[in-house]
């Protein structure tokens, strides 16, 4: 458990996009959360490569940029896009 959600366990962290293609190699998590602006391979390219290789891998993508350039860029990544807004999570 992690203090908010029971059942949610941590299944590894990886500083960039690299590292995080690699340790998909040996764990196969239901769920990656990653930034859009990750170094070494970026959160759009990153989610190309889980889906080609883990299709069953949910993908959740953080970003603070307002652009619609980025908003625009999902489209054709998952047809689940949802939208948050913009703000601070926590007031």
């Amino acid at each position: 458990m992690n203090g908010y959600v029971e059942d949610l366990e941590v299944a590894g962290e990886a500083g960039d996009g690299l590292k995080l293609l690699e340790l998909l190699k040996q764990v196969t998590p239901d769920m990656v959360i990653l930034d859009i602006s990750m170094p070494n391979l970026g959160g759009l390219k990153a989610t190309r490569e889980i889906k080609l290789t883990s299709p069953s891998v949910k993908v959740l993508i953080l970003t603070m940029h307002k652009d619609k350039e980025y908003e625009v860029s999902f489209v054709p990544l998952d047809r689940k896009r949802r939208r948050v807004r913009h703000g601070p999570l926590f007031a």
